[in-house]
C-alpha cells in the first residue's frame, strides 16, 4: 500500500504541473487574441501599392479601379467563421476597402495609366 501511494503522488504531481501549464498557455493565447491587430499577407514583386487593378469575380462581375492590399492572416483572425478566412483585400482610390473571398476571384487585371483616367 504504501508503494501505491508513493505512486499514485508521483503521478499527481505530474498531472497537476500538465494542466497547470494548460491554464496558463490558455490565458496567454486569449490575452494575445483580445489585443492583436488583424494582419494582412503582401504578396511582394506582383502588384504595387500604386498599381488600379480590375478584378473579374465568379458570375462574371467586374470590380474596376481598386488596389490590392493583401490577404488576411488566418492566424490574425481568431474567432470569425471560417468562410470568412482566406479574404484578398482590395481597397478603392476613396479609401473604401473590398474583402473578396479568394476562391472567387477569376482574374486580376492590371489597369494602364492612360486607361484609368479615361474611365474616371
Amino acid at each position: 500500500m504504501e508503494t501505491f501511494i508513493i505512486w499514485i503522488s508521483v503521478i499527481g504531481a505530474i498531472c497537476i504541473g500538465v494542466m497547470a501549464l494548460a491554464v496558463f498557455f490558455s490565458i496567454l493565447n486569449g490575452i494575445q487574441r483580445r489585443f492583436s491587430k488583424t494582419s494582412f499577407i503582401k504578396l511582394k514583386g506582383v502588384f504595387n501599392q500604386s498599381e488600379l487593378l480590375s478584378v473579374h469575380i465568379n458570375g462574371g462581375k467586374t470590380i474596376s479601379h481598386v488596389k490590392f492590399v493583401g490577404f488576411t492572416d488566418p492566424n490574425s483572425m481568431k474567432g470569425v467563421p471560417y468562410q470568412l478566412n482566406n479574404m484578398a483585400v482590395f481597397e478603392h482610390p476613396d479609401g473604401k476597402r473590398v474583402l473578396l473571398r479568394a476562391d472567387t476571384i477569376r482574374m486580376i487585371e492590371e489597369l494602364h495609366a492612360d486607361a484609368s483616367t479615361q474611365n474616371a
